[in-house]
């Protein structure tokens, strides 16, 4: 499992327990690129079959993150969720990226602050 897999699988056993209240956001979560956390709008879930979270990013001055499909280099996110017992599903629902140029090679993706909303399907 990837560190960023074991990160938000800690960050979500906080935030998928049923019935009880939660802060709305995790801790901040630092990598050498920027910082990342999961942030919720709400502050309990109870017996939900949807829950709306944003996975938030911070990134440091000229870091990326690529969009689902990436152009002419780079790699996606892609989150693991093998090692989550309460998790049914997770969908991103991925915001309109913005278009790079970089020595004639073009990407896609996001810069500066960004969150990747994510809709979680508890079992």
């Amino acid at each position: 499992m990837s560190n960023l897999a074991r990160i938000l699988l800690v960050l979500l056993t906080g935030f998928l327990g049923a019935g009880r209240a939660h802060a709305a956001a995790s801790d901040w979560t630092e990598t050498e690129v920027g910082r990342l956390r999961l942030i919720s709008a709400w502050g309990a879930v109870g017996e939900v079959d949807e829950i709306p979270l944003g996975l938030e990013f911070k990134l440091k001055k000229d870091w990326k993150v690529y969009w689902r499909s990436p152009g002419e280099a780079g790699y996606p996110p892609k989150l693991d969720w093998t090692g989550s017992a309460n998790l049914k599903e997770a969908v991103i629902a991925w915001p309109v990226p913005e278009r790079f140029t970089i020595l004639g090679i073009e990407t896609v993706g996001y810069k500066g602050e960004l969150v990747l909303p994510l809709l979680i399907r508890p079992v």
